[in-house]
């Protein structure tokens, strides 16, 4: 079925070759029900993925599959074990019980994978915190929502002694003096860790400095553009307004976080609306379902179409 690709943690999607119409095992099947096997053959695989479970799909599973599929679901595995190389089945196996998928371990993430991936996401959050400390994130987020101060603090950094420019990380000489850059004033991967606990009874601007150092480590970002940083800091302001509780937030999107993969989300704006349906979910176990927050009744304007994922 081709050459094994890299594996990831892509929430929900499973692996299959792009070039299959050309496939040696579509290609032995019979003509007759060669699209509809193959197909079901995907949804099988989907189905274990989904669920993060191994290559044995329970009998009673590859039925109902086949049933809302509209197929018949001996037919289909009839033609699926035909497939065969050297008297053995190059795609599925069956018992009484299960069907077991022959190839799934090679294309698809197997439950210790993902636990493990997970566990090192999971890992990376904790660790991920922020080395400034608390009154530079402060200060930093204070200036940045005020123009005329980040003006000033431009003309005044363009007056220093070039020495002390180049003492600065790249990433804060590229921003034009904007005072928010102080957050990203040492690598954030280093330090101390910063678990839930820090996250409890701070201020909004400091809440808001704790999420922009964890999606800084959950990216595996040490140094960022001046567009880049101006877009987490707005987001990480417009997400504290949701005014979820630090410790209640630091939680959801290390469950979030767990969930994808770095590498297929741009900005934290991303996590936004799914973090407002967590947060308007336990509302309702509240009894306050008509009573939200003002911060969940619509979409901050700093998250324009929520763009935070690739296409």
């Amino acid at each position: 079925m081709g050459v094994p690709v890299r594996k990831g943690l892509q929430e929900r999607y499973a692996r299959y070759d792009a070039r299959f119409p050309l496939n040696d095992v579509y290609l032995s099947l019979p003509r007759a029900v060669r699209n509809d096997a193959y197909l079901y053959l995907l949804a099988l695989s989907g189905h274990q993925r989904a669920n993060e479970a191994d290559e044995n799909v329970p009998m009673t599973i590859a039925e109902e599959l086949a049933r809302v599929m509209g197929l018949r679901a001996e037919r289909m595995l009839s033609a699926l074990e035909s497939v065969v190389r050297d008297g053995k089945s190059r795609v599925l196996s069956r018992t009484k019980t299960h069907v077991r998928l022959e190839k799934y371990a090679k294309w698809q993430d197997l439950p210790d994978e993902i636990a493990e991936l997970k566990a090192k996401r999971s890992q990376a959050g904790k660790v991920g915190g922020l080395n400034s400390a608390k009154a530079r994130t402060t200060q930093a987020n204070a200036e940045a929502s005020d123009e005329p101060n980040a003006q000033a603090s431009a003309e005044a950094n363009a007056e220093q002694p070039l020495q002390h420019q180049r003492s600065k990380p790249q990433a804060e000489r590229e921003g034009e003096g904007e005072r928010e850059v102080s957050l990203f004033g040492d690598k954030v991967t280093e330090g101390a860790t910063h678990g839930a606990s820090s996250w409890s009874h701070v201020s909004q601007v400091v809440l808001a400095g704790h999420v922009q150092g964890w999606f800084l480590n959950w990216k595996g970002w040490s140094d960022i553009k001046a567009d880049t940083r101006r877009d987490l800091i707005a987001d990480s302001q417009a997400m504290v307004k949701l005014r979820i509780p630090g410790d209640q937030l630091h939680e959801d999107l290390e469950a979030l976080g767990a969930r994808h993969d770095p590498d297929d989300v741009n900005r934290l704006s991303y996590f936004w609306q799914p973090l407002q349906d967590l947060q308007s979910e336990r509302l309702k176990h509240q009894g306050r379902s008509q009573t939200r927050p003002d911060g969940l009744s619509k979409l901050d304007p700093h998250l324009p179409g929520l763009s935070g994922s690739k296409a």
